[in-house]
């Protein structure tokens, strides 16, 4: 037992974080001239760390970077997401270009620069939550605990929130996300507090056991219709919320919430695999399952399982960059282009004449014909691999 004790506290490291490693992760030399590997470390910080130097945990920041900046969640840190919050937009910018002109550098290529949206928090259309019954600890709170000042710590509950870093089996406990907007923060709260009231049990994954198990919100620009839901001119979110198989009691105790929600859209998916995946057919209980986007002069309508860019103000940008390198012509072959979202753009931006389009996805390739078609736009989308399809000649 002693030898483990002191092997611990030599795993303690006071670590002048100097770089990034080609993972994003903070690397520098500790005391004894050893390198770390360390997430949420930023360049210039001082940080104490623990664990393996490969794989170091950020235990406290001892000194702040001298050009970075608060970070502006309270969960930074531990919730195994954000990385580089106590860097600003334009350091984390920065440091991509720099690794991405390594990478291209490496192969002869070179990289013209960065362009982003304005928005560093708020911008995510689409996020996956996961109830639990174990309440990951901070290290603060962890060490608060061994003080003995008689602090009671609430390790056991109900949550809902992010895995911790690590850990598959403790949820940070959130009340909200900066990354989301104020209306799927607020769809959030209203659907956390009422889940987590309901008396039905949250996911054990140990045991395999509880009802309740992922809340997917996934928000549209446009107006997503809906018995309930938003107008056409306004924003449109779609919740899923994944759970055990439901009886009809459960079923319909979640239809008559869902209206007090603040989405447009409730689907339910029940029963699945065991494993920590959201597995299975949804249900729409509620409301409309279907989002809007305008990107350009394009109006997407999708499900809310298309495939979309989390960043809608990013995809512009992104797109204006295709649209700019892409030039002029009379025919755009899109490959793999699932629910055809670039090739759409640039025909209605008078670019090109006609759009035939390639995915694999059945789903994504009805999203795109009914889009094109809604939009008057000449494009034609087959459905299958793209190499049998040039083997029949049907992209000749």
């Amino acid at each position: 037992m002693s030898h483990r004790r002191r092997d611990r506290s030599r795993a303690i490291a006071t670590i002048r974080v100097d770089g990034f490693s080609e993972h994003g992760t903070g690397t520098g030399l500790d005391e004894r001239g050893n390198r770390w590997s360390v997430r949420y470390a930023v360049p210039g910080s001082l940080i104490r760390a623990g664990g393996k130097p490969q794989a170091g945990t950020r235990l406290e920041t001892v000194e702040e970077a001298p050009d970075g900046q608060e970070a502006p969640c309270g969960a930074f840190g531990i919730c195994g997401g954000c990385q580089w919050q106590t860097m600003t937009l334009a350091q984390q910018r920065a440091e991509k270009l720099r690794m991405l002109t390594g990478l291209l550098g490496g192969m002869g290529g070179t990289c013209g620069g960065i362009t982003g949206a304005p928005e560093e928090l708020g911008y995510r259309n689409k996020m996956e939550f996961t109830y639990g019954d174990m309440r990951f600890l901070p290290p603060a709170e962890h060490r608060a605990e061994k003080a003995g000042d008689g602090t009671a710590m609430e390790r056991e509950g109900r949550f809902l929130g992010f895995h911790a870093a690590g850990r598959f089996d403790r949820i940070v406990d959130l009340e909200e996300c900066p990354l989301m907007s104020e209306a799927m923060n607020r769809s959030y709260r209203l659907m956390r507090a009422d889940t987590l009231a309901s008396g039905w049990e949250v996911w054990n994954p140990h045991r395999q056991i509880g009802f309740w198990r992922h809340l997917v919100l996934r928000e549209g620009s446009g107006g997503g219709g809906g018995s309930g839901g938003s107008s056409d001119s306004g924003a449109s979110i779609v919740a899923t919320l994944h759970t055990m198989p439901a009886t009809p009691e459960q079923v319909e105790w979640i239809r008559r919430h869902a209206p007090g929600w603040g989405v447009s859209g409730l689907r339910l998916i029940a029963g699945g695999s065991l494993a920590d995946a959201i597995q299975g057919t949804p249900e729409l209980l509620w409301g409309s399952d279907n989002i809007r986007e305008r990107l350009g002069k394009v109006d997407y309508r999708l499900s809310a399982d298309a495939f979309f860019q989390v960043n809608r103000a990013g995809a512009e940008r992104l797109m204006e960059e295709v649209a700019r390198l892409a030039g002029t012509g009379e025919l755009l072959i899109d490959l793999y282009c699932g629910t055809g979202a670039v090739g759409l753009y640039l025909a209605a931006a008078g670019q090109f004449g006609q759009i035939l389009g390639v995915e694999l996805n059945s789903a994504a390739v009805d999203c795109a014909r009914e889009n094109a078609a809604a939009n008057g736009l000449n494009a034609t989308f087959l459905c299958g691999a793209v190499e049998d399809l040039i083997r029949d000649g049907s992209l000749t």
